[in-house]
């Protein structure tokens, strides 16, 4: 089973690219061009290139379909499951370097699912240290004297 990481670098090497970025700036990033768009694909690809392969871990990235609440419309996201109880956890504050390594099911090589799927794992930043800036602020917050998290 490919990782995410060999999953994605794959698909953005190939000639599902170009739909890729036309996906997300028309459904994500509408104020940005598609040239702006595929430049946060090429970043996004050499983050994916400085993540060592391999790693054996008791979970897995799985691409599941969700309906959105508020606008009705499908979405695929990402789920880490735990092989040996079938919880399911957010991905949210992975980090790349591990994220990117796990094995993943349900990866489908469709523009759609391939743009949602990078607009969920870029949440925190198109690299790893914005990524980890991210994650340092979270716990800051999560550390101060009040204890009040606001998320949005």
């Amino acid at each position: 089973m490919k990782s995410l990481g060999t999953s994605l670098s794959d698909t953005l090497r190939s000639s599902l690219k170009l739909s890729i970025a036309d996906y997300i700036q028309r459904e994500f990033m509408t104020t940005q061009s598609i040239d702006e768009v595929l430049g946060h694909l090429e970043v996004l690809q050499d983050t994916i290139g400085k993540v060592p392969e391999g790693m054996e871990s008791e979970y897995i990235v799985q691409v599941e379909q969700h309906e959105e609440l508020d606008e009705g419309k499908m979405y695929f996201g990402l789920s880490l499951k735990k092989a040996e109880d079938d919880a399911l956890y957010a991905i949210s504050f992975v980090p790349f370097d591990e994220l990117f390594r796990y094995a993943v099911t349900g990866y489908e090589e469709n523009a759609k699912v391939v743009g949602d799927i990078i607009w969920d794992v870029t949440f925190d930043g198109w690299t790893q240290e914005q990524q980890a800036e991210r994650i340092d602020d979270f716990q800051e917050r999560i550390d101060s004297e009040d204890g009040e998290v606001d998320l949005f």
